[in-house]
């Protein structure tokens, strides 16, 4: 399936509630990320982006793809998958990280 087959989430809509919150990175405790509403706020910053296609939702997994505008290559979209044991993994083509809630 191509990630276009994935609907995409309307401006002003927010992200799935089962992503929603504060995350904190695993390894780096200074690394933290928010999600609230249709917001992402990344080290304190709160992130452009270009699109949102909801990838997987059910009860226990969520996933979110986020595109956001410095991307010039396939890969450098930012995709978010929540696992059951609530950890939240944040990962491209480059890098994984792995946040636990906060909240």
């Amino acid at each position: 399936m191509n990630l276009d087959d994935w609907p995409l989430m309307k401006d002003g809509d927010p992200f799935p509630e089962i992503i929603q919150g504060r995350w904190i990175e695993e390894s780096e405790p200074t690394y933290e990320v928010i999600i609230r509403g249709h917001d992402l706020i990344m080290r304190g910053e709160l992130q452009d982006y270009v699109e949102r296609r909801i990838l997987i939702t059910n009860p226990e997994l969520g996933a979110v793809t986020v595109t956001r505008p410095f991307d010039t290559e396939p890969g450098d979209e930012l995709d978010f998958y929540l696992l059951p044991d609530d950890e939240l993994y944040i990962a491209n083509n480059h890098a994984v990280a792995i946040f636990r809630r906060a909240d």
